[in-house]
């Protein structure tokens, strides 16, 4: 089967016309993974962030009933010294 002059030349044009529409998937599909990695980035950042903002108001709990706790016993200490004198 032979090729008519039209065929042969269109064949090479055709071949880097699909050869761009590939590339050009290419890049969109990258394009996406990134753009989906970013938003993921920022959903871990955010949950990070939270859980950091959760631990500091911990510690402020924990520290404030470690105070209140060192008040109690310095009055008590100081209640049994002065029962004792």
């Amino acid at each position: 089967m032979t090729r008519s002059a039209s065929s042969i030349l269109l064949f090479p044009f055709a071949l880097a016309l699909a050869a761009l529409f590939a590339f050009v998937a290419f890049v969109a599909l990258i394009a996406f993974v990134v753009s989906v990695a970013f938003v993921a980035l920022i959903i871990v950042a955010l949950f990070a962030l939270i859980v950091a903002l959760a631990a500091l108001a911990a510690a402020l709990v924990v520290a404030m009933t470690l105070a209140k706790r060192r008040i109690k016993v310095k009055r008590l200490l100081k209640a049994l010294v002065d029962l004792l004198l």
